[in-house]
């Protein structure tokens, strides 16, 4: 009977592949952002089956994912993220004796604020509050200097839900106020500071870093820097009185930069004026501010150029803007030739033309000529030929007879009445009677002016 050949011994099973060390610190960063492989897809622009891969050292990581990754967790991370990639790089490979693996999860972390940092550095500070990338991230897009994020929108970037981030936001806003002390040397530095106003957070962020670097601290760089500001900013939204009483100087300039955070009491107001400075205004409105800026009366010609200098009306005519003084005899007082005041300031009030014009008229007591009318109402106030000659002829206080006289309404008979015996003087052509009813189109009562310059005339001759 043939013999059997022999069964060979199955080959010795081959020792795990130990990833390599990019795998390791690939797999590091990604532990240290807490990001998974879905988050971490989107932000590499990877599926997240190799991005699973790349983790487990089955594939290799390409470097511009490393770097992408490195990038995005950034260079000044906390001090377990380091730690995180040392132990993964000294770690022995799988199934190999050593030492027991550590507990998953987080270690035990020390009370905020409680936690001891070498004096004058600005790194070891920051890392001491604990808070790491993620937590940066979400401060940055919920009060830094780019538009307000969503927490809906946040967690989609994160691959988590809007619950998940506003717990993220309420942890590292409480970090930042725990953690007062350890920054409170470094905020001391910045309030000394006076920074230019209108200075933007780059310029902010470099005079800081210099101040630092003058006083001795290490770590003074923009980036760190620009994490306090951030902190700052974030502690003020949700409430000023953290910072605002004890940094008053620095909080303000911080909370100023655009964004603005306006739940800063100061910068609020500044908001508010900066909103009422450019609010377009109405005639009226802007007249009152020309006066109150110069302080004292001006003519109207003088307030028309100052008004549109001011540029706070996308229109700004001159003749509406007499017309507005003439108008708003409650608000504007005429106190000479075409200048004006206000009439909350205690001026008096000039007499206007028409009143003039009509004192001169009664004094005299029959109508007059344009020369008799104008020597008279030139020796009482000074006008302009062209003024005199508009009031003349088109106020309905007045008239102009057929034989060029002037006088007042108030001595013309009623048309009805007005027979060929009635004198040229007191007949009015049909040309000098149609001011009335342009008047009366425009608002004026004829007959209230009429009424009282015949209690006039009455009184006089009485």
């Amino acid at each position: 009977m043939p013999r059997s050949p022999s069964r060979k011994a199955p080959p010795p099973a081959a020792a795990p592949r130990r990833p390599s060390r990019r795998a390791r610190e690939f797999a590091a960063l990604l532990d240290a952002a807490k990001l998974t492989p879905s988050a971490a897809g989107r932000a590499l622009g990877a599926i997240p089956a190799d991005v699973a891969a790349w983790r487990s050292g089955t594939a290799a990581v390409p470097a511009t994912a490393f770097r992408r990754l490195r990038a995005l967790v950034g260079r000044s991370a906390p001090a377990r993220l380091a730690a995180s990639v040392s132990a993964l790089a000294t770690a022995a490979p799988a199934g190999a004796p050593g030492p027991a693996a550590p507990r998953r999860g987080r270690p035990r972390a020390q009370p905020r604020g409680t936690a001891t940092v070498p004096e004058k550095d600005l790194d070891a500070a920051l890392a001491a509050l604990g808070l790491d990338e993620r937590a940066w991230v979400v401060l940055e897009a919920r009060s830094g200097f780019g538009p307000r994020a969503t927490l809906e929108a946040i967690g989609l970037n994160f691959g988590v839900s809007r619950e998940r981030v506003r717990q993220i936001e309420n942890k590292a806003v409480g970090a930042l106020a725990d953690g007062l002390r350890l920054l409170g040397p470094a905020l001391d530095v910045f309030e000394a500071q006076k920074t230019p106003e209108g200075a933007d957070a780059h310029a902010l962020d470099a005079g800081l870093a210099r101040a630092l670097g003058r006083a001795g601290w290490r770590g003074a760089r923009k980036a760190a820097v620009r994490r306090v500001v951030l902190g700052v900013r974030a502690l003020c939204d949700r409430d000023p009185a953290v910072c605002a009483e004890r940094w008053p100087r620095f909080s303000f300039a911080a909370c100023a930069l655009a964004p603005p955070v306006t739940a800063h009491p100061a910068v609020a107001r500044k908001v508010a004026e900066e909103q009422e400075a450019s609010r377009p205004l109405s005639y009226e409105e802007l007249i009152e501010l020309v006066l109150q800026q110069a302080g004292g009366p001006l003519h109207w010609k003088e307030i028309a150029e100052r008004a549109e200098k001011l540029n706070r009306r996308r229109d700004c005519d001159r003749r509406s803007i007499h017309n507005t003084l003439i108008r708003c005899r409650d608000l504007f007082v005429l106190v000479g030739q075409g200048t004006y005041g206000l009439a909350a300031s205690g001026l008096a009030r000039a007499v206007p033309y028409p009143d003039v014009i009509a004192e001169v008229f009664l004094e005299a007591g029959r109508p007059l000529s344009y020369g008799e009318v104008s020597l008279a109402v030139n020796a009482k106030r000074k006008i302009k030929p062209t003024s005199l000659q508009m009031y003349l002829n088109q106020h309905p206080r007045f008239y102009r007879s057929v034989n060029a006289l002037y006088g007042l309404r108030a001595w013309l008979p009623p048309r009805e009445l007005q027979t060929l015996r009635t004198p040229d003087r007191l007949v009015e052509p049909p040309d000098s009677a149609a001011r009335v009813e342009f008047a009366l189109a425009h608002g004026y009562k004829v007959d209230e002016i009429v009424a009282r310059d015949r209690q006039r005339i009455a009184e006089r001759t009485a």
